[in-house]
């Protein structure tokens, strides 16, 4: 696994887990969720990662939310969250992990999420 660089800003950059040997097409679960993601969700997402790296987590709930285990999400008015962590081994790191549409259930997202960035961690040796 690898990661993939997303966006770099002032504060923070974010990056995406990447389930490719870096050979073959890219298996990114984040990343291919963005790109698939509609002209408008894409722009308000694309808008949320930039305000993110920029200057840190926004205080509106309705485009940053706390989830549980580290996690959080980006959210937009349109139904997309992509589900995020920081990273513990490199300041102002962000890892983007998986995103998804609302209304889908939370829970088994999250569960995703977490075993995806906790088999990220085993690979690259850190504490989860």
């Amino acid at each position: 696994m690898r990661l993939l660089e997303l966006h770099k800003g002032a504060r923070f950059e974010i990056h995406a887990i990447d389930r490719s040997d870096g050979q073959g097409p890219r298996r990114s679960p984040a990343a291919d969720f963005l790109d698939g993601l509609d002209p408008r969700n894409h722009k308000s997402m694309l808008a949320r990662i930039e305000f993110l790296c920029d200057r840190g987590p926004s205080s509106n709930p309705q485009h940053f939310r706390w989830l549980r285990d580290r996690l959080f999400e980006l959210k937009t008015t349109g139904g997309a969250r992509l589900v995020c962590y920081y990273d513990r081994d490199v300041p102002g790191r962000v890892i983007a992990v998986h995103g998804f549409m609302k209304p889908a259930k939370a829970g088994p997202e999250i569960a995703k999420a977490r075993a995806l960035r906790d088999e990220f961690e085993r690979e690259r040796g850190t504490r989860t």
